[in-house]
């Protein structure tokens, strides 16, 4: 038995002007083993015929709408004819780009155009650039290259090399409308805004922001070529309306106003109290300097319990060395750490100064000079941030934010999934930078929407799913 599949074309009036077999498959039903229906290639194929029909039909539609002058009706000559290479999500095909000649009429000077490089902007359609992109930014090249010549008829039509420079220009192109469109640009597909709420001007909302910074392998192999790696920073707001955003720092003028763009695209800074949850590093100190006065920063407790954790660790070794006649030093360590949960941090200071000097005065072994090596080191990154502690504890029982623990996770998310130190992989800062624009996009669900506005009418068919960190 054959399965025979054909395309009918038909014209405005209903009437079929040309019919194409698409497929032609001798079909054996009585061969169950490898299952019923068609295989992947024969769907790959199908797809493939159809859509260079559907090409073809569309290609002699806009040759016969230019095949006479619009005003004296003479048929235009023809200079020439070549092949168009032209990409798809179902393959490469060659179009025939005929280049005319106009005829001249009302003492017009003769000059030759191509009808089809004047309809087509590009030789590759914009949903294989989406699809590109879209997945190269999620996990590597040859990943993304290996998925989409699975699960399309697109062998030969992009190529690694094709799909980096396609993320360089399609990045490239997000970052010079950085900041440009605010609302339109940032908006996911299929948002809808509260009116309501952007009325209310004059009350002040509370957003929460976590920034932190990672590294990136850099492309540079030899100390003269430069460092081996350079830092890209990460930031990520709270809530239900939660968005990320990264850069490579040395790409970016001021980190503040970056980051300040970042918040505007969604919310008027002149009415919105933020708060701003780092880990007091310097490379993120100088990223937290946002323009304005309505903004809080807080050293996250994660970092400095972390610290605790550590000299704790250390100190259980000494849990039996009484630092007074009331307690042990074990017990002045887990009380300083106390107190400057609850705010406490004057005194908190004092006392963990006294105590990594009284340490160091007594300091005969190994362990007690590591203790208070790490007790110097913790009062030292407890002092430089002084102004960025706060309550927790009061905060904590109010419901607020006190960690960046969520930053940690964003800098796994955007950064070190894509660009583990575990690959052999090394960037220039450019196409990194280009990279991150068109992942946060993926991940905050604005890529479509980037899309959306360079080409009026594309549709995505993505599915409405989160992708995890």
């Amino acid at each position: 038995m054959k399965l025979r599949v054909e395309v009918a074309i038909e014209d405005d009036a209903g009437k079929t002007t040309k019919r194409v077999v698409v497929m032609e498959k001798l079909c054996d039903f009585e061969k169950t083993s490898i299952g019923f229906g068609m295989t992947l290639a024969d769907g790959k194929d199908l797809l493939q015929a159809v859509q260079g029909a559907y090409i073809e039909a569309q290609v002699e539609s806009i040759s016969q709408d230019h095949s006479h002058c619009v005003k004296c009706k003479e048929p235009m000559k023809r200079k020439d004819a070549t092949l168009m290479p032209y990409r798809t999500v179902f393959g490469k095909f060659m179009l025939t780009n005929e280049r005319l000649s106009t005829c001249g009429c009302d003492d017009q000077t003769k000059q030759s155009f191509s009808p089809l490089s004047c309809a087509l902007e590009s030789h590759t359609h914009p949903e294989l650039d989406y699809l590109q992109v879209k997945w190269a930014s999620l996990i590597s090249y040859g990943q993304s290259l290996q998925l989409l010549e699975d699960a399309l008829p697109i062998e030969g039509a992009i190529s690694l090399t094709g799909m980096k420079e396609k993320m360089l220009a399609i990045g490239l192109r997000i970052e010079e409308e950085y900041g440009s469109s605010k609302d339109a640009a940032a908006m996911p597909a299929g948002a809808s805004v509260d009116v309501s709420e952007m009325t209310k001007a004059e009350e002040k909302r509370d957003v929460v922001m976590v920034v932190d910074a990672g590294r990136i392998r850099s492309n540079a192999t030899t100390k003269e070529a430069g460092p081996r790696w350079f830092g890209a920073m990460a930031a990520k707001t709270l809530g239900s309306d939660s968005r990320c955003h990264s850069y490579v720092q040395k790409l970016v003028d001021c980190d503040g106003a970056r980051l300040a763009e970042f918040i505007e695209q969604r919310e008027d800074l002149s009415h919105v109290t933020l708060t701003i949850i780092t880990d007091g590093g310097g490379d993120v100190k100088a990223a937290s300097k946002l323009p304005g006065e309505n903004h809080q920063k807080i050293l996250d407790w994660f970092h400095v319990a972390m610290y605790f954790q550590i000299i704790l660790q250390i100190a259980t070794r000494l849990k039996r060395w009484l630092y007074n006649e009331t307690r042990t030093v074990f017990e002045e360590i887990m009380n300083i750490k106390w107190k400057f949960w609850h705010g406490q941090h004057k005194a908190g200071l004092e006392r963990l100064r006294l105590l990594a000097i009284w340490i160091g005065l007594k300091a005969d072994t190994k362990i007690k000079e590591k203790l208070s090596s790490r007790l110097f080191d913790l009062g030292h990154y407890l002092e430089d941030n002084a102004a960025h502690l706060v309550n927790y504890a009061q905060r904590y029982r109010d419901g607020l934010p006190i960690s960046s623990a969520t930053a940690e996770a964003v800098v796994n998310q955007v950064i070190s999934h894509r660009f583990v130190k575990k690959q052999q992989m090394r960037w220039t800062p450019e196409g990194a930078h280009a990279l991150l624009q068109v992942r946060t996009a993926v991940l905050n669900g604005e890529l479509s929407a980037h899309f959306n506005r360079w080409y009026p009418g594309f549709a995505t068919n993505d599915s409405a799913y989160s992708i995890a960190a």
